[in-house]
């Protein structure tokens, strides 16, 4: 997927809406933290019976379209097999702070949905926060949102 073609994301048989241009998260979910041996959608468990806040070096998953060009290539609507790896590695802040990127690949059997994988960086702020992502200039919108615990 080249970034620059009205992307739009399908996972499990679902598609979003397509953009006109940039980067776009996904709902379907926004983000996934990994702490040990679970793994769950980063909301806050008060509010949330059995979910599980993002917290300071979690590995936390984040999925959606617009990351760029992949290597190897794929065409823009192809259903990916592997993983292939976006060229150009994306700058993500967590409440203004900058997130170590793990990985940043399409996501095996979707077509333009992108699984990037970051740390929580000690610095991110306690409690709700908004996730920013930035590659080739272009930064994506408000909207996505993380819950961190310290």
């Amino acid at each position: 997927m080249d970034g620059s073609t009205n992307p739009s994301t399908v996972h499990n048989g679902l598609s979003s809406q397509s953009a006109d241009e940039g980067i776009t998260w996904s709902a379907i979910p926004t983000s996934t933290v990994s702490s040990g041996n679970t793994s769950a959608v980063a909301v806050d468990p008060g509010a949330v019976a059995g979910a599980v806040a993002a917290k300071p070096g979690d590995l936390v998953v984040l999925w959606g379209a617009g990351f760029g060009t992949t290597s190897p290539a794929v065409a823009a609507g192809t259903t990916v097999s592997g993983a292939p790896v976006a060229t150009t590695a994306p700058t993500i802040t967590v409440g203004g702070a900058q997130a170590p990127v793990i990985s940043t690949v399409l996501t095996t059997g979707s077509a333009g949905f992108y699984q990037v994988t970051i740390q929580i960086p000690d610095t991110a702020p306690a409690g709700v926060v908004v996730v920013h992502a930035t590659v080739g200039g272009v930064t994506s919108t408000d909207g996505a949102l993380m819950f961190v615990l310290k």
